[in-house]
């Protein structure tokens, strides 16, 4: 699986700001209409934070009943959400305790980054410029 998928539906900040909430090991809520795309993005999601594993819970895609039951879990874990059965800000105002997580909105391309505390890389501006240029050179072709 390739993580072409990401590109081709994410700007490369969304891109990145998911991948710092994996690697510091925040809870990532994927939402879309589409649970194919989904589950293509957390696949890969999971391969760019290579050579790491994400050895957490990812539940795709994930019904009313047991998100409502999953959001009092205490770790960290990945799980797919119907953007379609679920209203965002009815979910984020459910998620603000749990400090340590992520709302991806793939179809809209946005993070909750408002509400994260996520530290910038060292470089942040460069690395954001390389991945636009491999974007727009690579990617697409």
């Amino acid at each position: 699986m390739s993580i072409q998928v990401l590109f081709q539906v994410l700007d490369v900040r969304t891109i990145l700001e998911c991948w710092k909430a994996l690697v510091l090991d925040y809870t990532l809520v994927i939402v879309s209409v589409s649970t194919a795309v989904q589950f293509h993005v957390a696949e890969a999601l999971k391969q760019l934070i290579f050579p790491f594993q994400w050895s957490n819970s990812q539940i795709q895609p994930c019904g009313s009943t047991a998100a409502e039951m999953i959001f009092d879990f205490p770790g960290s874990f990945m799980m797919g959400l119907d953007a379609e059965k679920f209203d965002l800000d009815l979910l984020k105002e459910e998620l603000k305790d749990k400090a340590e997580c992520a709302i991806l909105h793939v179809d809209a391309n946005l993070l909750n980054n408002e509400d994260l505390k996520l530290p910038k890389l060292a470089r942040e501006s460069t690395i954001l410029t390389i991945l636009n240029q491999i974007k727009n050179n690579g990617c697409n072709k």
